[in-house]
């Protein structure tokens, strides 16, 4: 039952190394230099291996130390996200105890044809012990800088084997020349000592951060510092200094990375930060939403100052006049957080909930959304992230799982999403990571024929829809793929599209994903929000994203039928255009010609206020009749010239569930629809 991995260790003096090696090539060396003045003593090699939550989050390091000096250094290590990763069998023979280490030497080498140098190994033991250095930081170079090696009394820069020491009077940076991603096992910073780490660098402490000093991290309008550890104790000062854009640029949604200051001294702390009412400046531009009025909140300092910049809780917020940097000023979470939402009572916005990453590190999106989505509303199941920027053809930047590979949320990064109802969200510190950079950081590369960024443009003017294609959607309703506009409300120009099998037809989608199966046409309907005017275009962002997927564009009022992987529709509109009516995405991986127009595969019923509007491609003597779910003929209607469509009054018919059928030459088509 037992698990064996080994290590070679072997001396080079042609090349100047001690080297070890371990069963995965994994070399470990150490130069010359370190060993020129340690000839003739005892050295110990040990190898560690340090039990993580799971085998990723385990490693295996080795350490030299001089038993005739007292002094050692680090030799390297692997695993914890450096390759290759601790074996699964490795990491469960540990848990049970069942690990055994080899040391074996291996031929000697000698290079300088005047010495030869030799070693011999004289015992190998398994022991269960802390083999962690202490290495404190002494400034030699006078630059406070954490990445000089010069600065630390061993000689090098911390890693995850190391347990750091800031003592008194010292202060010491992590950046921000160059960004630097420290480490340590432990981290200690004493009373009158302190740690900044800059917008462009983090720290990840494996263990417990014991701080009697300050600790700052920064931010700047493109990256955020990061702080991780495994627990936190000492009675110093934690900031995190938030850059928030000002009020007359976009607002920030943001929530605090340390917790528990109130309100009055958030203000105190940041003094003509915030920006006030110049009518009244005892009111701040600073507040959480209220999904019972449907209104940010305007905290007011006569009578708001108790209120709690709560564990994960969002606010608004906007700074003095070209932006500024808000400190935030609390405890340092280090544990699970969750975060409460629920359904209010405002007609519109009662569903929608501020809420924030309540860690002063990054938070992994994917990993955040499927641990939570089922609690969010089925229609609405993403995050939506305020960017106040139209340009790009939205003030929203939507996440789900259709486009969520590599998102990393920012510290003090807030974003709204809709609730089903009274729950609790998890933000678990298995989400964490050091890695990222603005506020909602996307690495993922869309692959071919998986993704449709549809841009409807009038001048500077810009709407767009995002259609993704995936092997796990269906035509309809996909719970955490598909994501109605924030609140279903539309702009005054605004593009979306409704669910391909016309079911929930009043919800208006941001992003719709569909089956990759398109062997037959899928018809999408899509909707504006148009004035009267000329010279709007419909186009694909990057049509070279599709190898075999044919994007067709269907005009109902002109007849056009334009593929949009060659180019741009143009179009006019004669009086305001509101709805799904006029327009239809055909996705196909045929190429569709004259014929195919007529196809009946486009017979589509859409509700509207008054009426069911029926669109296809109809041809004059084509029937069609309506049918009530026992099968008895409620209607018939018969075409009398070829025609886009035709509309039926709803009173024609009682409320409830029909089939339509259209014959032509033989042939027929069914369709399914409400009248409600």
């Amino acid at each position: 039952g037992s698990v064996r991995d080994w290590i070679y260790l072997t001396y080079n003096n042609f090349n100047g190394f001690i080297k070890i090696t371990n069963r995965n090539n994994v070399n470990f060396s150490i130069p010359v230099k370190v060993l020129d003045n340690w000839k003739g003593s005892s050295l110990t090699v040990k190898v560690s291996f340090t039990i993580g939550t799971t085998a990723a989050t385990s490693f295996v390091s080795a350490r030299l130390f001089n038993n005739t000096t007292g002094e050692s250094t680090d030799i390297g290590s692997y695993g914890n996200g450096t390759a290759p990763a601790v074996r699964d069998a490795v990491y469960n023979a540990a848990v049970a105890g069942n690990v055994y280490g080899f040391f074996k030497t291996v031929t000697l080498q000698d290079g300088d044809a005047t010495t030869t140098e030799n070693f011999a190994v004289s015992r190998v033991e398994l022991t269960s012990e802390n083999t962690l250095s202490s290495n404190t930081f002494n400034n030699s170079s006078n630059d406070n800088q954490w990445g000089n090696a010069s600065n630390w009394s061993l000689g090098f820069v911390p890693t995850v084997n190391t347990s750091v020491s800031i003592p008194n009077t010292m202060t010491v940076n992590i950046g921000p020349g160059s960004a630097t991603a420290a480490l340590a096992n432990t981290l200690t910073i004493d009373s009158g000592g302190s740690l900044t780490t800059a917008s462009n660098s983090s720290i990840n402490v494996l263990g417990n951060v014991t701080n009697n000093g300050t600790l700052i991290m920064q931010s700047s309008s493109s990256s955020s510092s990061a702080l991780m550890a495994d627990s936190s104790s000492g009675s110093g000062t934690y900031k995190y200094e938030k850059y928030i854009a000002a009020f007359d640029d976009t607002n920030d949604l943001i929530s605090a990375p340390f917790t528990g200051e109130v309100f009055s001294n958030l203000i105190s702390n940041n003094s003509s930060v915030i920006y006030t009412n110049p009518n009244d400046n005892t009111q701040y531009l600073f507040g959480p939403f209220d999904n019972n009025s449907g209104e940010y909140l305007i905290y007011d300092s006569d009578t708001d100052g108790a209120e709690t910049m709560s564990v994960a809780k969002g606010f608004k917020v906007g700074a003095v006049s070209g932006g500024a940097n808000l400190v935030f000023t609390g405890a340092f979470q280090t544990a699970n957080q969750t975060a409460d939402i629920d359904v209010g009572s405002d007609a519109t916005f009662n569903k929608w909930n501020l809420i924030g990453n309540p860690f002063p590190s990054y938070l992994d999106l994917s990993h955040f959304f499927n641990d939570n989505y089922l609690k969010f509303d089925s229609s609405y199941a993403a995050l939506y992230a305020y960017d106040g920027d139209a340009s790009d053809g939205s003030i929203w930047t939507i996440y789900n799982a259709s486009n969520f590979s590599g998102v990393k949320i920012a510290p003090g990064q807030a974003f709204f999403i809709a609730a089903d109802g009274s729950e609790s969200l998890s933000f678990d510190t298995d989400m964490q990571t050091v890695s990222g950079g603005d506020d909602f950081i996307s690495r993922s590369t869309k692959q071919p024929d998986s993704y449709i960024k549809l841009i409807m443009s009038r001048g500077d003017q810009i709407a767009q829809t995002d259609v993704y294609l995936n092997s796990s959607a269906s035509n309809g309703i996909d719970v955490g793929y598909d994501a109605g506009l924030f609140a279903n409300s539309t702009s005054d120009f605004d593009l979306y599209s409704a669910l391909a099998d016309s079911s929930s037809p009043s919800l208006k989608l941001a992003i719709q994903a569909i089956s990759t199966d398109i062997s037959q046409t899928i018809n999408i309907p899509l909707g504006v929000v148009l004035d009267q005017g000329t010279n709007y275009s419909i186009t694909i962002d990057d049509p070279s994203l599709l190898e075999s997927v044919n994007v067709y564009l269907k005009d109902y009022e002109t007849g056009a039928l334009s593929l949009l992987n060659n180019g741009s529709y143009n179009f006019e509109v004669s009086s305001s255009l509101e709805g799904t009516s006029r327009f239809e995405l055909r996705l196909t991986n045929s190429t569709l010609s004259n014929e195919t127009l007529f196809a009946l595969s486009n017979f589509k019923a859409i509700n509207q206020d008054d009426t069911i509007l029926f669109v296809g491609d109809f041809q004059k003597n084509d029937q069609i009749k309506i049918f009530d779910m026992l099968g008895r003929l409620a209607m018939t209607h018969t075409i009398v010239r070829n025609e886009e469509q035709f509309k039926i009054f709803k009173n024609k018919l009682v409320s409830g569930l029909y089939v339509a059928q259209i014959r032509r030459l033989g042939s027929s088509q069914a369709i399914r629809f409400i009248n409600n």
